[in-house]
């Protein structure tokens, strides 16, 4: 049998704020949301999908299962300061600020 997922558990901003509005809202602001993380992220525009992308990803190996302490400490201290910096601007996000850069306003 199927399940289904429980869509209400979505976050409500998903529901409220197209992708691509998110996206490139919260890129407007990427040399600052960078430079209060301490480092760049990998931004991914999907243009034609129902989602982008931010990434930040660990250099290291995670077969190595003596270095999963440090490993496990990168990702709580990453993800603590990710949720610092993104938090505050995702919950200020305003879709009717957006323009969409691939209408051409002239046509």
């Amino acid at each position: 049998m199927e399940q289904k997922k429980d869509t209400a558990k979505l976050p409500r901003l998903l529901s409220l704020c197209p992708f691509l509005a998110c996206f490139d809202l919260l890129f407007e602001d990427k040399e600052q949301i960078e430079s209060a993380l301490g480092f760049e992220l990998d931004w991914y525009r999907l243009d034609g999908k129902k989602m982008s992308a931010i990434w930040y990803s660990y250099d290291g190996d995670l077969q190595n299962r003596q270095k999963w302490p440090e490993f496990h400490q990168w990702m709580i201290d990453h993800l603590e300061r990710l949720d610092a910096v993104f938090r505050p601007r995702v919950k200020e996000i305003d879709p009717s600020e957006w323009e969409d850069p691939l209408l051409d306003s002239d046509v």
